[in-house]
């Protein structure tokens, strides 16, 4: 917990949006979300913030691979906590199904296009239950224009991409603010 005050502290000054991440990947296998846990990460940082110059957004990143049921409490925690939106996705640990035959043969976490259509259902989701209260910020699996498209139309009201950039370059930006552009 003294990692997430410690890199808010210092970076809060250099950035424009704080994106808080207590996705698995990040905390480790078997971080717990129940709303302690996450309310002894949340509420210090949410507390340091009032206390800044200026007032920056701050999102809370989780993982669209958690049971519904959890992410129902972190959506409720945040609307009640005063964060400012959600980031859907990051890595996954439960793919079943989402790899076909290497499902088995893996360990460990999985990101990238097997994760698009998890993503875009979780979107879905999180804009219902919050009844579109909190942005949603679309984060997994968008390897080309198109699927940045798709999360937007899902209700998220931004993307970020990740692995796209890395199979498809940089240019993987431009192409798919071009294609937006064309298909509003």
């Amino acid at each position: 917990m003294a990692d997430y005050d410690k890199a808010f502290t210092l970076l809060y000054d250099f950035a424009d949006i704080m994106e808080i991440n207590i996705s698995p990947a990040t905390m480790g296998v078997g971080y717990d979300y129940g709303l302690a846990g996450l309310s002894e990460i949340m509420d210090p940082l949410m507390d340091k913030r009032m206390t800044m110059e200026v007032l920056k957004p701050v999102l809370l990143k989780i993982s669209v691979g958690i049971p519904y049921e959890e992410m129902d409490k972190i959506l409720l925690y945040a609307m009640r906590s005063g964060v400012d939106g959600i980031v859907a996705g990051d890595s996954i640990r439960n793919y079943t199904g989402l790899l076909g035959e290497k499902d088995g043969s893996i360990e460990g976490f999985v990101s990238g296009a097997p994760l698009l259509e998890k993503t875009i259902s979780a979107i879905r989701h999180i804009v219902e239950f919050t009844k579109g209260r909190l942005p949603v910020v679309g984060c997994g699996g968008i390897m080309k224009p198109e699927d940045a498209k798709a999360m937007l139309d899902a209700g998220a009201s931004l993307v970020e991409i990740y692995s796209g950039i890395i199979y498809e370059g940089p240019g993987l930006v431009k192409r798919t603010l071009n294609y937006l552009e064309e298909n509003a």
